[in-house]
């Protein structure tokens, strides 16, 4: 869920960073396959800055990621499928990294072109 919706959902929750409670909760591959399918539903929507992982049961706390950190919860979540011996998951979330990472590269223009205002042939 983006937490966009969640701001109008409800009022007074505690938001908590993913890499603190990530490791203290008991998360099934299930439960691991549906935050991979979160992040590729949410990788291209600019408006989502955060998103919510999971909530905590009982309590108005919620773990959250921000966008700059799909990588890096991926790169988790790739650990643990190894771990678990989910082999099928790593080229899912390989393939999910390679789309992150080249939207996040931005050609470079030479110095050339900003100073003259054309682009070099070179």
């Amino acid at each position: 869920m983006n937490s966009k919706v969640l701001q109008t959902l409800e009022k007074g929750y505690i938001r908590l960073d993913w890499s603190e409670y990530i490791n203290r909760v008991h998360l099934t591959t299930e439960h691991l396959y549906t935050i991979v399918e979160m992040i590729n539903n949410f990788k291209s929507n600019r408006g989502a800055k955060e998103l919510i992982i999971f909530r905590f049961q009982g309590i108005p706390a919620y773990v959250m990621i921000k966008r700059e950190e799909y990588s890096k919860i991926l790169l988790w979540i790739k650990d643990e499928y190894i771990r678990r011996e989910e082999y099928e998951g790593c080229g899912i979330i390989m393939n999910l990294l390679s789309h992150i990472n080249k939207k996040n590269v931005r050609p470079k223009r030479n110095m050339e072109s900003l100073e003259t205002g054309r682009e070099s042939n070179a």
